[in-house]
């Protein structure tokens, strides 16, 4: 028995220290590809909101310039009012994508991005319900409230520049730049 012995307690003991050393190696290394993993995510996603926000940009820019011209008219009547309406479909149909599909991007540690990310969208959105109640406006305060949509358009501007600049930073944060 004694050899028995000699031979089972050094495979005991060289079992127990392999899976004393091998469960947490191996849980650590999981534990760094999934970090890397959420990382590359985290990277698809910002870079996908950002080629969203520079578009959305654009049109901004677009609608701004429009609801400029219409406002510089003497008389405002409801058919400028609706050209400015398509700018704003355009809009609408193209700024959300990627908020919509981005539900891993709450999964992100920056929350001061996130809350710069979510108000870029609001200001978005304020700018799309905004124009469509200019129709019913008494046509002496059109003008008026075409400043404060121009106004507007210009806030929602900065702010889209504001949080490219906070996503550049995240995504050099992870060794990935976008132009």
């Amino acid at each position: 028995t004694s050899q028995y012995l000699l031979i089972f307690y050094p495979q005991l003991l060289a079992t127990f220290i392999g899976a004393a050393l091998g469960i947490p190696s191996g849980l650590f290394i999981n534990s760094l590809n999934e970090k890397r993993k959420d990382r590359k995510i985290l990277t698809s996603i910002l870079t996908f909101i950002k080629t969203e926000l520079v578009s959305n940009q654009k049109n901004i820019e677009n609608l701004q310039h429009a609801a400029e011209t219409v406002c510089s008219l003497g008389e405002i009547n409801e058919s400028d009012l609706r050209a400015l309406g398509k700018f704003t479909t355009i809009l609408s149909q193209e700024s959300y994508i990627a908020a919509q599909s981005s539900v891993a991007f709450s999964s992100s540690n920056n929350d001061k991005l996130m809350d710069d990310v979510v108000n870029v969208y609001l200001n978005i959105q304020r700018i799309v319900s905004g124009v469509i109640g200019l129709e019913e406006i008494e046509s002496e305060g059109r003008k008026m409230v075409l400043i404060a949509y121009i106004k507007l358009c210009e806030r929602a501007k900065e702010s889209i520049r504001f949080c490219l600049v906070k996503i550049d930073e995240e995504l050099k944060k992870f060794g990935s730049t976008l132009t």
